[in-house]
C-alpha cells in the first residue's frame, strides 16, 4: 500500500475515531478531580472562616491586653495617689513633692478619670500648702 490517497484516508480515519472518543469520555481532569472537587469547596470555606476568626481573636486580644496594660497603670496611678494623701495629711514636705511628681508624670494616662476629691487635694495643695 503505497498509495498516498489511501494512506492520507486512514489518518483521517483515525483522527476522526478519536475525536468521536475524546467527545463521548468526560475529560481526564474531571473524571480523576471530580469526586474532590465538593471537598475542596468545604475546605477553602472553612478555610476563610478560620481566617475571619483568627482577625477577630486578635483584634480582641490586643483590646484585652490595651484594658489589663490601663488596669495596672491605673492600679499603680491609685497606689501613688493614696501615698500622696498620706503624706499630703502627715505634712510631710519632701513625701508630698516627691508624690505630686509622680502623680503628674502619670497624668496624661488618667486625664479623664481624675476623682472629685482629688481635684479638691490638688486645690488645696497649691493653694494653701
Amino acid at each position: 500500500g503505497g498509495d498516498p490517497r489511501y494512506k492520507r484516508m486512514m489518518k483521517n480515519r483515525e483522527s476522526a475515531a478519536r475525536s468521536r472518543a475524546r467527545r463521548q469520555v468526560p475529560p481526564l481532569f474531571l473524571s480523576v478531580y471530580g469526586s474532590l472537587l465538593i471537598p475542596i469547596l468545604h475546605l477553602l470555606e472553612s478555610n476563610y472562616y478560620c481566617f475571619i476568626n483568627n482577625k477577630t481573636l486578635r483584634v480582641s486580644i490586643s483590646l484585652i491586653n490595651k484594658i489589663s496594660k490601663n488596669y495596672y497603670q491605673r492600679q499603680k496611678f491609685e497606689s501613688y495617689y493614696v501615698d500622696f494623701l498620706v503624706a499630703f495629711t502627715h505634712r510631710k514636705r519632701g513625701a508630698v513633692s516627691h508624690y505630686m511628681f509622680s502623680l503628674f508624670a502619670r497624668l496624661d494616662l488618667f486625664v479623664y478619670e481624675i476623682s472629685l476629691d482629688m481635684c479638691v487635694y490638688l486645690f488645696f495643695f497649691f493653694f494653701f500648702w
